[in-house]
């Protein structure tokens, strides 16, 4: 396989992909509900993420690997998945919906780490956060917002 991104032209051989991320990405079974609040491990990223609600105004700045969402927004029940073709979500600062591979090319994310990005989404199935990307507009803290869900992403060691 050939790959290519701004600076490198990358040359490797194809591999089957795990059976945990065939399993979360491609059907609607096997999707990881997050502990709120707690640490919940995503074994197929080689990941833990900590989640905790906190009254409004009580939060951070963002960075790839956390964020903040409105908690009354989101429910209390949010699983993690990976991609799946024909997703779509409203990007933070947008107002309309956008397709996640396109989402994907825009910011340059190499095909072959596509599928191995979490994907957080509400209990309906709504993407909330694409991990160490962007949140969706839907979802953001405003100033209403009266609680705070923060998720935070933990490498495993």
């Amino acid at each position: 396989v050939v790959s290519c991104n701004e600076k490198e032209l990358v040359f490797s051989i194809k591999q089957k992909p795990s059976a945990s991320i065939l399993k979360l990405g491609d059907s609607g079974e096997g999707l990881i509900e997050l502990n709120i609040p707690g640490v919940t491990k995503i074994p197929s990223a080689s990941l833990s993420l900590r989640t905790q609600v906190v009254p409004g105004g009580e939060y951070c700045a963002d960075s790839s690997y956390k964020s903040y969402l409105d908690f009354e927004k989101t429910g209390g029940r949010i699983h993690v998945r990976f991609f799946r073709p024909g997703d779509r979500f409203a990007p933070l600062g947008m107002t309309g919906f956008k397709k996640v591979k396109s989402f994907f090319i825009d910011e340059k994310v190499p095909r072959d780490k596509r599928k191995t990005l979490p994907i957080l989404t509400t209990s309906f199935g709504d993407i909330i956060w694409i991990y160490g990307m962007r949140i969706a507009n839907n979802y953001r803290v405003t100033l209403e917002t009266n609680k705070v869900l923060c998720i935070e992403g933990i490498p495993d060691k």
